[in-house]
């Protein structure tokens, strides 16, 4: 017979619910925290005040030049254009001229670093102009190099990133950061990936107006970045100017992405290839904010090799080493893991440029050169998977004395 005042409580169930309200109240006070990272929103009329459209200038001997489109709020308050942390409803086209701090061939132990760029902003058909008139020098033939930044990241930032995608590229090469306003904040995740999606649809028109101006177009994509890529490639084949098939190569480096979203069958990988393209995914299992990543969103993110959190319940069985990276078999397709690099960020989310061996490989993609020896074939079954070893055969010298492939 139940008691009159209702049955006996579970001393289990009791514990379960008080930590289950313990999390919940964590959650609510981390939630307030990353809002308390917000910065406050300023009034944009000081900013712009002084920012002025110029003509497109030519790098003097010696620097280089890039091209940049922004939906950040430019800063000209000092006399000088930057970009500032927040969103800005009209777009900023322009170009930085930018040199090397040490012109002499890098090593792995001390890169070539790069100078901070002098940025200017141009009319819009000035910028295009520009474009159009380099990709058609003998040396550009038409080929552009596109970039787009992840999160915590301020413009400098992405900047050096892409410049160092360019020199791997080739400098040669038109390259052109699309850049969205990160907080550039470890804490302001949620705003970024906010932001992120916001700035969206600038992004794809920026793509498709270059898709029909240029004639082999690659898309290099980092952390959170490459959901914009994907969503921009995708959404290509619905502007009617657009030319999808420019878009020849794509690389989604520790992509914050979902792992099932993209690799499913008719997923976005098989989307994206609808279109004769080589794709390049760089992953890690010890790729740390990817790690954060997948905690606040629950299952695993592209750029991870981890199979603890995979979908399919027969996976997680194989654990953080099972290379959940390999996928089913696609022609164009090269999912590769850099788990077993020493991470030189030591949070392993930059391996394609901050490792030798990674960047050698990147490189050789970037040009539409073989893989390096140390790409090596770790397919089981019916799934293909690569991964870059540390210890891999170097013949050619690529990194074995710890100079970079340049």
């Amino acid at each position: 017979m139940r008691d009159a005042i209702g049955p006996v409580a579970d001393p289990g169930s009791t514990a379960s619910g008080q930590l289950r309200c313990i999390r919940t109240v964590l959650a609510a006070a981390a939630m307030l925290l990353l809002s308390a990272c917000g910065l406050r929103l300023p009034d944009p009329t000081p900013y712009v005040a002084g920012c002025a459209i110029s003509e497109v200038a030519a790098p003097p001997a010696g620097e280089a030049r890039f091209f940049f489109l922004s939906s950040a709020l430019p800063d000209c308050r000092n006399a000088t254009l930057e970009l500032a942390a927040f969103r800005h409803p009209t777009l900023t086209h322009g170009t930085g001229l930018y040199s090397w701090k040490n012109p002499r061939k890098p090593t792995v132990a001390a890169p070539r670093e790069v100078m901070p760029p002098v940025l200017a902003q141009h009319a819009r058909a000035q910028w295009l102009a520009a474009i159009d008139e380099q990709m058609a020098t003998p040396e550009a033939q038409g080929r552009l190099l596109v970039f787009i930044h992840g999160y915590n990241t301020t413009f400098d930032e992405a900047h050096e990133m892409a410049a160092r995608i360019g020199a791997l590229a080739g400098e040669e090469i038109p390259l052109v950061l699309l850049h969205w306003p990160s907080r550039a904040h470890p804490l302001s995740y949620a705003i970024d990936e906010a932001t992120v999606s916001w700035a969206q649809g600038p992004l794809d028109e920026a793509l498709a107006e270059l898709s029909a101006r240029a004639d082999d177009i690659t898309v290099v994509a980092h952390s959170m970045g490459a959901r914009t890529a994907i969503r921009s490639v995708l959404s290509l084949d619905s502007f009617r100017r657009a030319q999808p098939d420019r878009v020849r190569r794509i690389v989604l480096a520790s992509a914050d992405e979902d792992r099932d979203r993209v690799l499913r069958p008719g997923g976005s990988v098989d989307l994206m290839l609808r279109h004769k393209r080589q794709i390049l995914i760089y992953s890690s299992y010890r790729d740390t904010p990817l790690d954060l990543s997948r905690r606040a969103h629950g299952y695993a993110r592209l750029g991870s090799t981890d199979c603890q959190h995979d979908i399919l319940y027969e996976k997680r069985i194989l654990g953080k080493h099972g290379n959940c990276h390999r996928t089913a078999p696609r022609e164009g397709l090269a999912p590769v893991s850099t788990s077993r690099i020493d991470p030189a960020d030591h949070y392993d989310h930059s391996d394609f440029i901050e490792d030798c061996r990674t960047r050698a490989d990147f490189r050789a993609f970037l040009r539409g050169e073989p893989p390096p020896p140390f790409r090596i074939n770790i397919s089981e079954g019916d799934l293909v998977g690569y991964e870059i070893a540390p210890d891999g055969l170097d013949p050619d010298g690529l990194c074995s004395d710890n100079t970079d492939p340049d």
